[in-house]
């Protein structure tokens, strides 16, 4: 049995959630993987160690190698999106890499995910075509060389496997383009990635998203993982006692706890409501 990561990332403003996720991981599925990783912007050395006694954690420090003009990029999420891109880079070190948001809650094994028929890539089907996911109707040459009337991929989670060829030469692709189409980009590294496996024709299955990315609203139970999409999460106006606890837990630790974005995430929301409405996919 080959190596495998967990990996997520993120902001330091989000450290809880990603340590709350290091102890489901724990209470769920330690027998399944080697190592969690988790990308981030600056997480304190005192939380990285309190997520160290939670889970076998490497932490590798992020920063999107170029500037961004992309006005959902800087005002919704953060360039931290682009970290999922590193997945294929630790395929240098693991056989199977399995990504997750952070805002989740994991209820079962996660097993299936990690195993690969003739795909390389395991990754939920998004509800936007590839179309859909940039600004305006895309009149670039080379964007109309794909075919983008097609769904695109949902990356709030997903599994790549070592036998995906020149996975270093994607990741540059991704890189490439993204700063090549930066401005036209809607939902930026879910259109990259998509438009990668059409590049380098990759093969690719499709996780059952109502099984594996069930919005908490819509659960009846048996899910997999919950996934939160959009906003409220889970610390700011969802309740799960099982993230609850988890939670609860992180602080007798001595984490660092949430602050309170409420007032924020209201402006945000507000500034962004009519844009960001129906995309059921996102962080």
């Amino acid at each position: 049995m080959g190596r495998r990561a967990f990996v997520t990332g993120g902001t330091k403003c989000d450290v809880a959630a990603m340590a709350v996720l290091a102890i489901n991981l724990r209470e769920t599925n330690s027998h399944l993987f080697d190592s969690m990783v988790i990308f981030h912007d600056g997480i304190k050395k005192k939380d990285q160690e309190l997520i160290k006694l939670l889970y076998n954690t490497r932490f590798i420090k992020y920063e999107y190698p170029a500037s961004s003009k992309n006005d959902v990029v800087l005002t919704y999420f953060s360039p931290m999106v682009f970290c999922k891109y590193e997945c294929l880079r630790l395929l240098d070190d693991f056989e199977v890499v399995v990504w997750s948001d952070y805002d989740v809650v994991i209820q079962g094994k996660l097993d299936k995910i990690c195993q690969f028929d003739n795909s390389y890539i395991n990754i939920i089907k998004d509800s936007s075509t590839i179309r859909e996911m940039f600004y305006k109707e895309i009149r670039n040459k080379e964007i109309l060389n794909y075919n983008l009337n097609i769904n695109g991929f949902a990356t709030g989670l997903f599994s790549l496997s070592k036998k995906l060829n020149n996975y270093d030469v994607i990741n540059s692709w991704c890189y490439k383009k993204t700063k090549e189409w930066d401005e036209d980009l809607y939902l930026p590294e879910q259109c990259i990635l998509t438009l990668a496996a059409q590049e380098f024709r990759i093969k690719y299955s499709y996780i059952q998203a109502e099984n594996y990315a069930c919005h908490p609203r819509d659960a009846k139970g048996n899910e997999v993982i919950l996934h939160a999409a959009c906003q409220p999460k889970f610390w700011n106006g969802i309740y799960n006692a099982d993230w609850e606890r988890r939670y609860a837990e992180w602080l007798k630790m001595g984490g660092t706890p949430y602050k309170d974005k409420i007032k924020k995430l209201r402006s945000k929301l507000l500034l962004l409501k009519s844009r960001m409405c129906g995309i059921k996919s996102r962080i």
